[in-house]
């Protein structure tokens, strides 16, 4: 039996990097589908693959990807890293590595790391970008690789 994974607006903004605010906006245009328990939205990995897939969305979460990269380039940073790491892997072992590093971020309040994540479907690739204090990133992808 598979244990399914139900994210937050909050889970989302994490992964995307979009604000909540448009990921707020992206349900009002039914870009996303969600249901609300408890005065919360929750999403289910299969409301969020769907949310992925959007031609749209996939432009956006490129541009986002792309654009947290070329920041971090284009200026000097002491003791900040950028970090993108690429695992081949099933999609079910990418949401894993991806659920094992928000939880990691969230559990160091390390709110000086950003943190983007995407599935290439085709290639099984899933792909991994954080930017922010390389103390952390070191500490977050240690406790991936014990994981693992």
């Amino acid at each position: 039996m598979k244990i399914e994974r139900i994210y937050t607006i909050k889970d989302l903004a994490q992964m995307t990097m979009f604000s909540t605010r448009t990921i707020r906006n992206y349900m009002k245009m039914g870009l996303l589908k969600g249901e609300k328990i408890e005065g919360e939205w929750r999403f289910s990995d299969e409301e969020i693959e769907t949310f992925f897939s959007e031609p749209y969305i996939e432009q956006g979460l490129y541009i986002k990807r792309n654009a947290l990269v070329n920041a971090f380039i284009s200026s000097e940073h002491q003791d900040k890293g950028c970090f993108v790491y690429d695992h081949v892997c099933t999609e079910s072992i990418g949401e894993k590595l991806c659920n094992r590093i928000m939880e990691a971020i969230q559990e160091e309040t390390c709110q000086s790391v950003q943190f983007c994540f995407s599935y290439n479907k085709k290639k099984q690739i899933a792909r991994i970008i954080m930017t922010g204090d390389m103390k952390w990133i070191a500490q977050i992808f240690l406790k991936y690789i014990e994981d693992k």
